[in-house]
């Protein structure tokens, strides 16, 4: 209220809502946002309450509604150029939806992005190309995530797990768990937390996400300092 021209408080209050669960009043604001777009300063920022607003829709089972809003906001411009965060958070829900070939589509229109991008985007065609069946393209990704994995540590161990090889996943998250800097993000990597339905495309890596977990030497390694 006392900055009414911003966007960046309600963008900041809608994130605090989607993470105590207030997915209702999410829909809410974003819907207030986007409805009067012109009083902001910082219009050019609209496209994060869209995705806050495919969060809270996905999370009440709207999932066409979600795809629809995230689409929307992945067709927006970021300083002139597409933008790529939505961009590559549309191709890991195709993805989850195993729509792989439009995910594949999703993710071609952006570059110039950070490292840690190139490995968002690495992952999303390594899944989708599995989900396509053709393995010797889902390996190129494969590769290009093990090369960087000191920059998407999180994002290498999701890809060991995808590709079925536990033993190089349990040794590469105790490696984690070992590294006073690196603990908590492994730390989380093993928390449980609600969730929604998982999408088709996801099920297999939780399920394969469960195993390892399950395993006695991993439980070892978390109890060790978790």
């Amino acid at each position: 209220a006392e900055r009414p021209g911003s966007l960046d408080p309600l963008r900041e209050l809608g994130h605090a809502l989607l993470l105590v669960g207030r997915n209702e009043e999410t829909l809410e604001l974003a819907g207030e946002a986007l409805a009067n777009a012109s009083r902001f300063d910082d219009a050019g920022d609209l496209h994060w309450m869209l995705n806050q607003r495919a969060i809270a829709l996905r999370r009440l089972g709207r999932d066409a509604d979600a795809l629809a809003a995230l689409t929307e906001a992945a067709a927006m411009e970021e300083s002139g150029r597409p933008n790529v965060s939505q961009a590559l958070n549309l191709g890991s829900l195709l993805v989850d939806m195993e729509r792989p070939r439009e995910a594949l589509a999703a993710i071609a229109r952006v570059d110039g992005m950070s490292d840690y991008g190139l490995l968002v985007q690495s992952a999303v065609r390594l899944r989708a190309y599995r989900q396509l069946g053709l393995e010797d393209d889902a390996a190129v990704w494969f590769g290009r995530i093990r090369d960087g994995r000191e920059d998407g540590p999180r994002i290498w161990l999701d890809a060991l797990v995808l590709t079925g090889d536990a033993d190089a996943a349990a040794d590469w998250l105790a490696t984690l768990l070992a590294d006073p800097d690196r603990r908590a993000t492994a730390l989380d990597w093993c928390q449980d937390y609600l969730r929604s339905e998982p999408l088709p495309g996801l099920v297999p890596e939780l399920e394969a996400r469960r195993a390892l977990l399950a395993r006695a030497d991993v439980q070892a390694a978390v109890e060790a300092v978790g």
